[in-house]
């Protein structure tokens, strides 16, 4: 299942351990509910999930610990949620250049750090490599 309007961090990206850990927490041993808002390009429901009576979506965006994912998301209230925790430098908010998980998962893996080296991201960002963190601007 994905959750809908939002995208975490991966794994391996700063943060991504403390979302993961932070949906656990929220949802672990509680009754939830779904709302299916559809099905992805993976054949993984989408939807809206509540666990003890908070919404889990919101609950990540409002931690700072998700992005509100603009491609997709439906929830118009999310996005001033987003800002609000962004200006308060919350979760990964407190990162100078945070990378979205959708950025991060484009980017070209297991190449040598090469100050140099400039790459274009999936929307036409041009960013180098720096010590295996996206430095944007060259």
């Amino acid at each position: 299942m994905r959750l809908a309007n939002i995208d975490a961090p991966e794994k391996s990206q700063p943060y991504g351990q403390a979302s993961k850990k932070s949906l656990f927490d929220l949802c672990y041993g509680r009754d939830a509910q779904l709302q299916k808002q559809g099905i992805d390009q993976y054949g993984r429901t989408v939807g809206v999930v509540t666990c003890g009576g908070v919404e889990a979506n919101r609950a990540q965006v409002e931690s700072g610990l998700a992005w509100v994912y603009t491609q997709y998301n439906k929830d118009p209230a999310l996005v001033p949620l987003q800002n609000v925790v962004r200006r308060a430098s919350q979760g990964l908010w407190r990162d100078a250049s945070p990378v979205p998980p959708w950025e991060f998962r484009h980017a070209p893996q297991n190449l040598p750090d090469r100050p140099t080296a400039c790459y274009t991201g999936p929307h036409g960002g041009r960013y180098r490599l720096v010590n295996g963190h996206k430095q944007y601007g060259c």
